[in-house]
This record gives structure tokens, C-alpha cells and sequence, in this order.
């Protein structure tokens, strides 16, 4: 498995604030590996009992985030996709930057994990705008260029 879908993985604390935006990324990066996602995979991928994720799973329906499709499989909504989607772009970028300055992949992905949730999207903007095209390593790829290569970039 490519460890940039495996962004959740340093990310072993969960606070009540950001748990909604940890569900979200979980769901996207799922349906990335898998096509198809249930809600028991979800609580297998963060280690949370199917209780707890049956519930957040009916908050994210009541927030417009998540549909169940008729094999009740998870799906995204357009507005859960935009969410998710910029939660999984900063952390890529900053899991990667955090790499290319020299920081272990499991810290650099729970490092990033934790800033996903607390920098605002004004300022992780002018951040990735700082970075943008400038050669961030020696192989010369900004992390801003792997959300690109993703996909995943937000347009906004």
C-alpha cells in the first residue's frame, strides 16, 4: 500500500473536534484503496468500535457529508468530498514537506495530522502559494506538487 494512502496511520488520537474531518479523510482514502467502503472497514481503518462509527456515520448523513448507496456502501457527498479533500491535501503537503526536511515517515504523517485540523484553509493557501513551484528537494517535486499529482487539489 502507497503510504500516502495510508495518511491516518500516525494519527492514533482522535479529539472531539476534528474526529468529523478524521471520518472523512478515513472514507476518502478508503474509497481510493478500495472502490467501495462500509462503515465496518471505516471503524477497522481508526480502530473504533462499529457503535461509534454507526453514530458518526448518522451525523455525517445529518450534515449532508455522506449518502449510503442501496449495498449500503459510504459515499461522499459533494460537500463531504470538498471537506475530506482538503483535510487529505494539507496532509499530504505537510507529510511530505515534513519528509523532504529530514523528519521520520510516521512522525511526518502524525506531525501533519495534527496540523490538518488546526490551520485554517486562508492560511494553508499562502503557505502552498509560498511553495509553488519552487524546488522544494533535491529531486526538485514540492509537496504541493504530489496534491497535484493526486489530484486532490482544492480549487478554491
Amino acid at each position: 500500500m502507497d503510504y500516502r494512502l495510508a495518511v491516518l496511520e500516525g494519527c492514533d488520537f482522535v479529539r472531539k473536534g476534528r474526529s468529523m474531518e478524521d471520518y472523512l479523510e478515513a472514507i476518502l482514502i478508503l474509497t481510493k484503496e478500495r472502490g467501495t467502503v462500509r462503515s465496518i472497514d471505516v471503524a477497522e481503518y481508526l480502530s473504533f468500535s462499529k457503535p461509534s462509527v454507526s453514530k458518526a456515520m448518522g451525523l455525517l448523513v445529518d450534515d449532508g457529508l455522506i449518502s449510503f448507496g442501496d449495498e449500503k456502501q459510504i459515499l461522499l457527498t459533494e460537500k463531504g468530498s470538498k471537506v475530506a479533500g482538503k483535510i487529505y491535501e494539507k496532509h499530504l503537503f505537510f507529510a511530505d514537506l515534513f519528509e523532504k526536511v529530514g523528519v521520520e515517515r510516521s512522525a511526518a504523517s502524525e506531525q501533519a495530522c495534527m496540523i490538518e485540523h488546526v490551520m485554517s484553509d486562508d492560511t494553508f493557501e499562502r503557505i502552498r502559494k509560498a511553495f509553488s513551484g519552487k524546488p522544494c528537494s533535491i529531486d526538485g517535486v514540492c509537496p504541493g506538487e504530489i496534491c497535484r499529482q493526486a489530484n486532490i487539489v482544492s480549487n478554491g
